[in-house]
């Protein structure tokens, strides 16, 4: 009993470990501001003109991409209990969970 019950624990490590590799890193573009749950929201510019695009750590697809100016507004803001995430003069509300505690934009290429 203690061998299956070791050998499904060590199952479920693998595929957790090998999730959280992928997430972050299968998005492509590079990563400008992130939030982690928890975290004090941080609100920085655009680096350069072109599309950004909003992650979530265990989602393989943006939720949201927004052309956007260099100097544009990027990030994420506080908004009463809130976390919103900011792109020029839109916002998004971010949806952080238990599994996916961090959310973040991307420049894409």
């Amino acid at each position: 009993m203690k061998n299956i019950l070791l050998t499904a624990i060590v199952a479920l490590a693998s595929v957790s470990l090998t999730t959280s590799l992928i997430g972050c890193g299968a998005a492509t573009g590079s990563t400008v501001v992130k939030y982690n749950k928890g975290g004090a929201p941080i609100a920085t510019e655009a680096p350069r003109d072109g599309s950004y695009q909003l992650y979530y750590f265990f989602g393989g697809n943006p939720v949201v991409t927004v052309p956007l100016k260099k100097g544009e507004k990027l990030g994420f803001e506080a908004s009463g209990d809130k976390v919103m995430a900011v792109a020029g003069d839109k916002s998004y509300p971010v949806e952080v969970t238990a599994t996916s505690r961090t959310a973040y934009w991307k420049h894409a290429k």
